[in-house]
């Protein structure tokens, strides 16, 4: 083995070459050191995300992976949630043809709402019918069929669960399960508000505030409010039932909408010590019964059309809900 040697001399400056063709092991080492600098070009280079972003569901009473749960579930996120109500349709209604394999439906305007799951509901007539298809809000069930149609407001997510539920649900879900999580209070100031308007002077009023207090407990208020103005004509100007004559024009249709709720959770205490969690619902008041899909309805009920016109009613639905936590578990 023999290695040359050429020196140059030009101009006052010496350079001298070495040649390696008889030396494999330089060369070697020299492939080595090339690799080595495009490994650590690489490892300095920002790591790509390519999985799916983590979505987590309760739907079984505890928190969990949606890719590792075993059931069907559709998640509908709050911030989806309101864009798909932003169009005055604050019901659950808003979820039909937007999730897989559920649909839903009305034929008196946004109350008494039926729900299918996979083709699979109630159809009968009567109102108070059990419905294979349970509603529940912040872990309560919401089993009668007025309750089904409460708004949806201040949401943070929305679960559909498709397949029989009772062995975590009980009755009333052999289709499957709606169920929908309030944004819950939290030992940090938080707050959001979205409005809208659309015709006929819709107006939408949606937010919610909530945050720590001393340390102690945390609280959360949600409304929402809503009006519009009557756009629906009427073609009887006689005098009604009771004496009334409504006007021709503009006769119904409006409605305004003021709904409040509150919430309150205690500190995180020890897990033998039980924590108190309230979330009443103060005040709903809706006066009258919109008439969003009243078409619908009298097309199907002739009766409703009879000489003397539709009569406008008010309601006022208040309740209270208590839940007691003994560490995770709730009672």
């Amino acid at each position: 083995m023999s290695s040359q040697s050429h020196s140059h001399r030009s101009s006052g400056v010496s350079s001298s070459v070495i040649s390696f063709r008889h030396h494999p092991l330089a060369l070697a080492c020299a492939g080595l050191a090339l690799v080595g600098s495009f490994a650590a070009a690489a490892q300095d280079a920002a790591p790509t995300p390519t999985g799916l972003d983590t979505i987590t569901v309760t739907a079984e009473h505890r928190e969990q992976n949606l890719q590792e749960l075993p059931v069907s579930v559709g998640v509908v996120q709050g911030e989806r949630m309101r864009d798909y109500t932003a169009g005055d349709d604050d019901t659950l209604l808003a979820l039909s043809g937007r999730v897989p394999s559920l649909y839903a439906e009305t034929t008196t305007g946004r109350i008494f709402l039926r729900f299918y799951i996979r083709g699979l509901g109630n159809i009968d007539f009567y109102l108070g019918a059990s419905q294979p298809v349970s509603i529940i809000q912040d872990d309560v069930v919401l089993e009668h069929v007025v309750l089904k149609s409460n708004p949806v407001y201040d949401v943070d997510q929305v679960e559909v669960l498709r397949g029989p539920q009772g062995s975590l649900f009980g009755r009333n879900s052999t289709a499957g399960i709606i169920k929908f999580d309030s944004i819950k209070p939290s030992d940090e100031y938080t707050g959001r508000v979205s409005a809208s308007y659309a015709t006929y002077n819709s107006v939408s009023i949606d937010g919610g505030f909530g945050g720590p207090i001393n340390d102690i407990a945390s609280f959360r208020v949600s409304t929402l409010y809503q009006h519009r103005d009557d756009y629906v004509d009427n073609t009887y100007t006689g005098p009604s039932a009771d004496g009334t004559v409504s006007p021709k024009k503009n006769a119904m249709g409006g409605f305004d909408d003021r709904n409040v709720r509150a919430a309150a959770a205690q500190a995180q205490r020890p897990v033998l010590d039980p924590g108190f969690g309230a979330r009443p619902r103060l005040q709903r008041h809706l006066d009258p019964v919109p008439a969003r899909c009243a078409d619908q309805g009298l097309q199907q009920d002739r009766r409703a059309a009879r000489p003397g016109g539709l009569r406008r009613s008010r309601q006022q639905h208040a309740g209270l809900q208590d839940l007691r936590r003994f560490g995770e578990g709730a009672l």
